[in-house]
């Protein structure tokens, strides 16, 4: 095996650097749901689904409609259509897709005019189905967000045993033997189990064999994609920020010349001799060089202006950010905060941009992140509030306690959190999984801040459809239906979510209209805050009584600040509005001085400060 790629590798001379193959991380740690695999999905029923596609829908092979998917199903597997439309959603969602072709179909399907016209509608997507099948194959790997024991035995080629071969128990809630980090278990499952992967894809076009070794069309190994990746290591391959990643794949790579001895292509069939695939991939794969494995060891640390809160001990250590924009291609770019105690962070910046963020270990924090994502992960943050730019991909809690949520989202999941409130627009169910989310509160999305309509467009996302309040629960077991940990936000408790810092931008409102019940609570407060200034006005008070009553009220404010602990919020905010004010003048007088000297390197610089 090659030895783990590092981010320190992009100062080598790429003409000396390997061909490198990775797991990618994106299907595995958004694409499983966080629930035990129904046995409805191992080897033996993914085999059949394979054949079953290729023989009823020959015409358009490998391509499956959501139709057909939903037919194998409900009607063959007997999954509830709940559960089978997620598996496609959820999978179709890490496809990359223009973002305004995904408003598009949201427009369409907002437009429908009722259920049966949507599911006719919503029938018509298609996805690859050699690759929905891997995506379906490692849904094994892992349940209720937990690592899973992965069995020591692997099915031999042939065998309609269930996978994996010895199905293990959930982890207790205090088994701490999965230490290691997820990126490194993916690495570790697909080293183990690509064998049968293949074979499960094969049944899809049987080619016979060569030299008596089964012969791998390319149309599977194409499949192999969504969960491999690679660098060629030739002198183009590194991407440098804000460009593309070359179009090569890995089953393009494997048909050269060059490499066809080690992968055992076979030019005229336009396949690959499946043993000597096998070694060359399992052989090739190393650790993901835009990992957060990679990130923490070897990306550049953020400095971010923060405001830390006055209450915080002396000796607490500021939290830590770090991020890989410098060296990653947009797709992989990668931030990492952990440990943000009594602090508040606020953010728009080109780093941020596409990236995915992972916030960990947050406690008592305001965390404000107001670019456009790509996906984020919030783990075991408690007392925290966190407002984020539009979310292409997945919003994902795990582990939460009493996190404040405002966010514009493709997806979002939520599993073993506990009082979290979730201001959210999203044009999919949400989905609660597993037995241990309690005191869950659902609630519409109202805030907004002067860029935002502007960053939902690049972030392919709009106001409708929106089902906030709509989520899909699922039990450990993967059974929908799982007992009600959820409430709706009750019209009382309903209160605007601001975002005060300035910026450039077109947007005057939050985005779309509110349901009625809460339009009607705020409607009626202003109503009565009409009604006390006309009071006030006509007391008849002198100026001096007026100023007296004024100190009064002034008092019993600042006395519910404290109180409630908004005076903490609103100084924390005052602070980091300021310092973010003085970092913004002095990263222009860097950028200045720069542009004087003929050089700078944009987000780089960006992302060092």
């Amino acid at each position: 095996m090659l030895p783990p790629r590092t981010m320190a590798d992009a100062t080598e001379p790429p003409s000396e650097r390997p061909l490198r193959l990775w797991v990618r991380s994106e299907p595995f740690v958004y694409g499983i749901l966080p629930v035990i695999a129904t046995h409805k999905i191992s080897v033996k029923y993914l085999r059949k689904i394979v054949q079953y596609a290729r023989h009823k829908a020959a015409a358009t092979f490998p391509q499956i409609q959501y139709s057909m998917w939903r037919h194998i199903a409900c009607n063959k597997l007997q999954l509830a259509e709940d559960l089978a439309r997620l598996y496609f959603d959820t999978f179709e969602l890490l496809q990359e897709r223009p973002a305004e072709q995904r408003r598009r179909w949201d427009g369409e399907y907002a437009r429908c005019d009722d259920a049966k016209e949507r599911e006719l509608f919503a029938g018509q997507r298609h996805v690859n189905l050699l690759q929905f099948v891997a995506y379906l194959f490692i849904q094994n790997l892992s349940h209720s967000g937990k690592k899973q024991r992965l069995g020591s035995a692997v099915t031999p080629p042939g065998s309609d045993t269930e996978w994996p071969a010895a199905r293990a128990e959930p982890p207790e809630a205090g088994d701490r033997q999965h230490k290691q980090l997820e990126e490194h278990q993916h690495l570790s499952f697909v080293q183990t189990h690509l064998a049968s992967l293949v074979e499960v894809l094969g049944e899809g076009s049987p080619l016979g064999s060569v030299g008596g070794d089964t012969l791998v069309c390319r149309a599977v190994v194409e499949a192999l994609s969504i969960l491999i990746d690679l660098d060629t290591g030739r002198p183009s391959s590194p991407p440098r920020t804000g460009e593309e990643r070359p179009s090569a794949t890995l089953a393009s790579v494997a048909a050269e010349p060059s490499r066809a001895n080690q992968t055992g292509y076979v030019p005229t069939a336009d396949a690959y001799q499946q043993s000597r695939l096998l070694r060359w991939i399992t052989g090739s794969l190393g650790a993901n060089p835009y990992g957060v494995a990679a990130c923490v060891s070897s990306g550049r640390r953020l400095s971010w202006p923060s405001a830390t809160s006055t209450d915080r001990r002396a000796d607490h250590k500021r939290g830590k950010m770090a991020t890989n924009a410098h060296v990653a291609p947009p797709g992989d770019k990668l931030i990492v905060t952990s440990a943000i105690h009594k602090e508040t962070v606020a953010r728009l910046s080109p780093t941020l941009c596409g990236a995915t963020l992972k916030l960990h270990r947050c406690h008592q924090a305001f965390l404000y992140f107001l670019s456009p994502l790509r996906n984020v992960s919030i783990d075991k943050c408690h007392d925290t509030t966190v407002a984020l730019g539009p979310v292409s991909g997945t919003v994902q809690l795990t582990g939460c306690r009493a996190v404040r949520l405002v966010a514009i989202c493709r997806r979002l999941v939520v599993s073993d959190s506990v009082g979290c409130t979730l201001h959210v627009t999203t044009p999919t169910r949400p989905l609660l999984a597993g037995n241990r989310n309690d005191s869950l509160t659902l609630a519409p999305y109202h805030t907004h801040y002067p860029a935002l309509e502007e960053q939902m467009l690049q972030a392919g996302l709009g106001v409708v459809p929106n089902f906030w309040d709509q989520p899909l629960c699922l039990a450990l077991d993967g059974s929908v239906g799982a007992p009600p940990c959820w409430r709706l936000l009750e019209p009382a408790a309903f209160y605007p979510f601001h975002t005060p810092f300035p910026m450039a931008g077109a947007t005057r409102r939050s985005p779309g209209s509110l349901p009625y019940r809460y339009q009607r609570v705020l409607q009626e407060r202003r109503a009565k805050t009409e009604q006390w200034n006309k009071m006030m006005a006509e007391t008849g008070l002198n100026k001096e009584q007026i100023a007296k009553f004024q100190e009064l009220l002034r008092r019993r404010f600042e006395v519910w600040l404290k109180e409630t602990g908004k005076q903490r919020e609103i100084n924390s905010l005052a602070a980091c509005r300021e310092r973010t004010a003085r970092y913004e003048k002095y990263k222009q007088l860097a950028a200045a001085a720069a542009s004087g000297a003929g050089g700078g390197e944009g987000e780089a610089q960006d992302a060092g400060r």
